[in-house]
């Protein structure tokens, strides 16, 4: 259960850096309050709140540069590109699970777990 909602956590966190632009902190936040907020108690919802503040001053490129296994100061347009394109080929291998995995629980009446 819980590795579905993190593997989908993590999907749309890199969706949302890489198709809508967003920096890591607002992607991180989207994509928590989407996924996993509601299966949180209150208690868990504030530490991970307070975790996510710690991405406010990331940039963008330092999380894909580390994502890539690049140094940021050596991450260009090549290493730009090869970072997106191996996201883009792991989010893609995600989907099917993923889709997969949303059918049986609601199949199941499990979403609310």
């Amino acid at each position: 259960l819980w590795l579905g909602r993190t593997l989908n956590y993590q999907y749309d966190l890199f969706r949302l850096m890489l198709d809508e632009n967003e920096d890591p902190y607002n992607a991180a936040r989207r994509a928590y309050e989407q996924d996993l907020k509601p299966h949180h108690s209150w208690a868990v919802q504030k530490v991970c709140q307070a975790a996510m503040v710690t991405l406010k001053p990331m940039r963008k490129t330092a999380v894909l540069s580390s994502l890539g296994g690049f140094e940021e100061d050596h991450y260009g347009q090549q290493e730009h590109e090869a970072t997106h394109r191996d996201l883009n080929e792991m989010m893609n291998s995600w989907k099917p699970l993923l889709c997969r995995w949303r059918k049986v629980f609601s199949d199941l009446e499990l979403e609310s777990i």
